[in-house]
């Protein structure tokens, strides 16, 4: 408190406490018109992205936390991605896959990850099903790759993968009756 304001407050304590209220509010307002340039910013950025997926003929599926993007790519594939990069290689995670609306059925080619162990492809995983709900797809398939079974390790932790999101896997096939 500067030597003023002391002065003010003895002198006059009524206009000290208006001051003071008024100082309390203009702060407050600050604070929340930082706040809604925040999500302003945030929000702008979304529009783009959905902009720049919606100009390539792409479905925006899902947005988390201002901040993760999942869309349908070319009306198959499942892509996790930040929302500002969603056509760089920076993406989270991507399941490719064929959707047979004859069959009702997916089947999964591959799954990429840029980002192992950090939730996004059980995100990817978890909106490609709800997709294939809503889109009444029942039965979800694939097979592991030889690449995937080169290594225990990677061929233990897709396994883990699959079983988590309700896959029952059957020799080297998954299967997932929804």
């Amino acid at each position: 408190m500067s030597f003023k304001e002391k002065i003010i407050k003895i002198i006059d304590p009524v206009f000290f406490k208006e001051h003071d209220e008024y100082f309390k509010r203009y702060s407050d307002m600050v604070d929340k018109y930082k706040s809604l340039k925040l999500q302003n910013t945030q929000q702008t950025k979304i529009l783009e992205c959905i902009n720049n997926i919606g100009n390539r003929d792409n479905q925006v599926l899902k947005i988390i936390d201002n901040d993760i993007v999942i869309f349908k790519e070319n009306k198959s594939d499942i892509v996790v991605t930040a929302n500002s990069f969603p056509y760089c290689n920076n993406f989270y995670c991507k399941i490719l896959c064929k959707w047979n609306f004859k069959t009702n059925s997916i089947y999964i080619i591959d799954i990429y990850s840029n980002n192992i162990n950090n939730g996004y492809g059980t995100i990817a995983m978890q909106a490609l099903i709800e997709n294939a709900t809503y889109n009444g797809i029942k039965t979800i398939t694939g097979s592991l790759s030889i690449e995937d079974t080169k290594d225990i390790n990677h061929k233990e932790r897709l396994l883990h993968y699959y079983t988590k999101n309700g896959f029952k896997i059957i020799g080297d096939e998954l299967i997932n009756k929804l």
